[in-house]
C-alpha cells in the first residue's frame, strides 16, 4: 500500500473517531448540566440542598415545594408507625438529618432526598459527617434510589443505616422493611 494512501486512511480514521468522541462528549456534558444544586441558607446557619433543572427560578421553587411535600409525606408515615418525629429546625445548624425519630429510647436520624437521580455516595458522606454522636441509626430516604457507589459505600460503612426509596405504597412498604432490616420494630 502507497505511504501516502496510508496517511490519508489514518488521518480519515482519525477524524472519524474524533467526531464520536465529541459526539458522546458533549452529550455526557448536557446531560450532567442538566442538574444544579442550589444551597439555600438562613440567618441562624440552617440549610437546605435542593438539586434541581438548570431551567430557571421556576424550577428551583417547584423543586424546592416538592422536597418540602415529600420531606412531610416521610415524617408522616413514620407518625403513622408510631414514631415520634421532630423535624429539623431551620433556625438551627445542620446537622446532618432532616428528620429525627423516635421509637423508644432509639433515635433514629432520617434524611430525605428528593432528587431527579440516584442519591450518590458523595451526599451520603457529608450528611453521616453532620451526625451528632447520640444517633442509634441513620435512615436514608431517596425519591429516586440509590446509585451503585452510595450502596457500596453504606456496605463498607457497616453502622446501622437503613435506606428506602420510591413514592406513595411503595415508599411505606420500603421505609417499613429499611427499618425492619435493622431490628427497628414498630408498635404497628
Amino acid at each position: 500500500m502507497n505511504i501516502d494512501l496510508m496517511s490519508v486512511l489514518i488521518g480519515i480514521l482519525s477524524s472519524i473517531v474524533t467526531a464520536i468522541a465529541v459526539f458522546f462528549t458533549k452529550r455526557l456534558a448536557k446531560k450532567n448540566l442538566n442538574q444544579k444544586v442550589v444551597t439555600l441558607k438562613n440567618s441562624h446557619g440552617g440549610t437546605i440542598e435542593i438539586v434541581t433543572g438548570n431551567d430557571g427560578e421556576k424550577n428551583i421553587r417547584s423543586h424546592f415545594r416538592d422536597a418540602i411535600e415529600y420531606e412531610r409525606t416521610v415524617a408522616d408515615i413514620l407518625r403513622n408507625l408510631n414514631f415520634e418525629v421532630e423535624e429539623a429546625s431551620l433556625k438551627s445548624p445542620d446537622k446532618g438529618y432532616d428528620l429525627l425519630a423516635k421509637l423508644g429510647e432509639r433515635l433514629i436520624a432520617v434524611e430525605v432526598k428528593s432528587h431527579s437521580r440516584p442519591l450518590s455516595a458523595s451526599v451520603i458522606k457529608d450528611t453521616l459527617n453532620k451526625f451528632p454522636t447520640d444517633i442509634d441509626d441513620a435512615l436514608f430516604i431517596s425519591k429516586n434510589g440509590f446509585s451503585s457507589s452510595s450502596l457500596d459505600y453504606i456496605q463498607s460503612f457497616n453502622k446501622g443505616i437503613a435506606l428506602a426509596s420510591g413514592e406513595n405504597e411503595e415508599l411505606i412498604k420500603s421505609i417499613k422493611s429499611a427499618l425492619e432490616s435493622k431490628g427497628i420494630k414498630q408498635a404497628k
